[in-house]
Order: structure tokens, then sequence, then C-alpha cells
């Protein structure tokens, strides 16, 4: 599968993490009211996501939306092991 390369990219230190679960407020992100965090990630899916990219080895890890509620949005790594909140703030 190839990325499309207007999937945003963020750096994993905004996150705070606790163990493989991460999280940020969407203003941390830099997102305004009503702006989209996740886009299609691949030119042959539908799947909706980013990716996140490691400040330490610089390896590049893609999350897939899996839900929204009111409270945020609900992300799952592509290797399932990594999971990851944005707060709506």
């Amino acid at each position: 599968m190839k990325r499309f390369t207007h999937a945003k990219q963020y750096e994993a230190t905004i996150f705070n993490w606790k163990g493989t679960k991460g999280s940020a407020d969407a203003s941390e992100l830099g997102l305004k009211p009503g702006e989209v965090l996740h886009y299609t990630v691949y030119n042959d899916s539908c799947d909706e996501g980013f990716t996140l990219i490691s400040s330490k080895t610089r390896r590049e890890v893609d999350f897939i939306h899996t839900r929204t509620d009111s409270s945020g949005w609900y992300y799952e790594s592509t290797c399932k092991k990594f999971h990851l909140t944005v707060w709506n703030d």
C-alpha cells in the first residue's frame, strides 16, 4: 500500500504516553474548531488517520481512526500495538 502524501504527520512527543497509550488535546495538535485531524492514509483504502514520527528513531507509524464521540477521536496503529486519544478541548 502506498501512503498518500497529504496524510498529516505529527511528532510522537506531542502526545502524553502511558505505556502504549497516548493522548493529546486537539489544540496541542494545532487544530482549530471544525478542523479535521484525519485524512485518507493509503491510496487503496478508505481508512482515515495520520502518521506519527518517532523523535528517537524517525520511524513512521500510521494510525487509523476507529471512533468518535463527544469527548474526542480514537485511533489505533496499523500494527495494533498503540492506541491514541485526541481530546476535544
